[in-house]
């Protein structure tokens, strides 16, 4: 942006930096710390000659951004939804709402919201904001229900799953879409936001940058800016820094349903420009292994036995196991006896299924330790001639023996579904600031806020909650500007 340069102006950020230690936690104020440069880069909003004026601006169309565009809106307030990218896009397609009208008619189980409130602090590790819970809970009826409403007016298919009291909306982005400009929102693309606009601690909105016509836009917004730019899968130095125990190195960055490009934690850079609150580490990643097979073997890279031939690859803590072995990867073990299935894996040409007539080629191939892999493949057999798993005391009565040459080995790496973390908000979700006190003006939902998740993604707590709680917080954040 070189246009930019010559109005650019420097604020220093020491002072800001220096006072958080006597006031926050030890771990967001060690997050804190380590962002304040001593000096940070600011454009001065008052010398930007494209200015635009309106009630609420909110930064990213995905799910979370285009649900705030449709309640603002709907609320009669003059939006600008400002996307960075061409298209609409974001992870997911399950909502995994509770208690609505639509699924409980379809047979859904009726979720009791006292339990379901423990079953989300538990399941969280105690490290999110009840309040944030309780306004999810309260929320989640009246938002599945909208959107199943919103559907039915564009004819958009709703695929109903009591089973898992969850749904998907055919082409959602469309819907969300029609239904914020026909309410008389503005979705702009191609207008990456780059800067808050602060006075004082009152965030009076956002400067963008109009990619198109490489100039720099100023966004006034004057009841309040939504920042919903997702999560930060593009972004390695944010990854190794908020999940400190994580190797993006050993994950696939494929995600057609979240192109690259919008997936670099915009929220996380403009909050930090003016030392504002991030979530503590770690933030939660949730990562795709390949599915656990009943009766399948499974090793990490030293060729030792994953905990759990079948489950381990399907429950909340995953990601932690396969991280911390070595490698980071998991490898499925299989030979050629009749009744091993062929199909253990997904098509994908970065996951061929190699043949081996011995175990000591495969080890050679694949780097397993080779005293440790031969004890692996000696325990297993051992344990199907014994039907009883001495390790992990699990059910083995369809495990079967690795005897039959060829043998087979396919690496499986982790793929990206996202990563949840940012801006550190309260239970109305506004963004809190180096004093924990809410920014006036400022609210941050969906993946780009922290304070809804804990450590490990709650996979077994309730199918689809993330798209669930990006569409809801996205409602919410729009709700609650509204009442101003």
């Amino acid at each position: 942006m070189e246009n930019a340069v010559s109005r650019r102006t420097f604020v220093k950020g020491a002072g800001v930096a220096a006072g958080m230690s006597a006031i926050l936690p030890a771990t967001v104020s060690a997050i804190a710390d380590e962002a304040q440069p001593a000096a940070v880069e600011l454009i001065d909003a008052a010398s930007i000659a494209d200015v635009r004026e309106y009630d609420v601006v909110i930064c990213g169309s995905g799910v979370c951004g285009l649900s705030a565009a449709c309640k603002a809106a709907e609320e009669g307030l003059k939006v600008a939804c400002i996307e960075k990218r061409d298209e609409s896009s974001s992870g997911g397609f399950n909502y995994g709402f509770i208690n609505t009208k639509a699924l409980t008619e379809a047979g859904a189980e009726t979720y009791d919201e006292e339990q379901f409130l423990s079953d989300l602090i538990v399941k969280n590790d105690g490290m999110g904001n009840p309040e944030l819970y309780r306004n999810f809970i309260k929320a989640s009826p009246v938002v599945g229900d909208w959107l199943v409403a919103m559907a039915e007016k564009y004819d958009n298919p709703v695929i109903l799953s009591p089973s898992d009291s969850s749904y998907q909306i055919a082409d959602h982005y469309s819907m969300y879409i029609s239904y914020a400009e026909e309410n008389g929102a503005e979705i702009i693309y191609n207008m990456p936001a780059i800067q808050l606009a602060m006075d004082g601690n009152v965030c009076t909105g956002v400067i963008a940058h109009d990619t198109v016509n490489d100039a720099d836009v100023y966004f006034v917004a004057k009841k309040g800016v939504i920042l919903a730019t997702g999560g930060y899968v593009a972004n390695n130095d944010y990854l190794r820094r908020f999940i400190p125990w994580l190797d993006p190195d050993a994950i696939d960055l494929d995600l057609p349903t979240a192109p690259l490009g919008a997936l670099d934690g915009d929220a996380i850079t403009m909050c930090e420009q003016f030392g504002l609150a991030i979530g503590p580490v770690p933030h939660t990643p949730e990562i795709g292994f390949l599915d656990g097979v009943e009766g399948i073997l499974f090793v990490d890279g030293a060729g030792d036995r994953l905990p759990d031939h079948a489950d381990m690859l399907n429950f909340d803590a995953r990601t932690q196991i396969v991280m911390r072995r070595p490698g980071h990867m998991t490898f499925c073990i299989t030979d050629s006896k009749e009744g091993y299935p062929e199909d253990i894996a997904p098509e994908d040409p970065n996951m061929v299924l190699a043949d081996y007539d011995s175990f000591e080629a495969m080890t050679a191939d694949f780097g397993f330790d080779p005293v440790r892999f031969t004890k692996t493949i000696a325990d297993w057999n051992a344990m199907c001639d014994a039907g009883v798993d001495e390790l992990y005391g699990l059910d083995v009565s369809l495990a079967m023996k690795l005897d039959t040459p060829p043998y087979h080995c396919k690496p499986s790496r982790g793929g990206w579904a996202t990563v949840i973390g940012g801006p550190l908000v309260n239970g109305k979700l506004q963004v809190l600031g180096a004093d924990l006190l809410p920014v006036q003006g400022l609210y941050a939902a969906g993946n780009s806020s922290s304070g809804f998740f804990g450590v490990n993604y709650p996979y077994t707590l309730k199918f689809g909650i993330n798209l669930a709680y990006c569409a809801t917080s996205g409602y919410l954040a729009a709700s609650n500007i509204a009442s101003l």
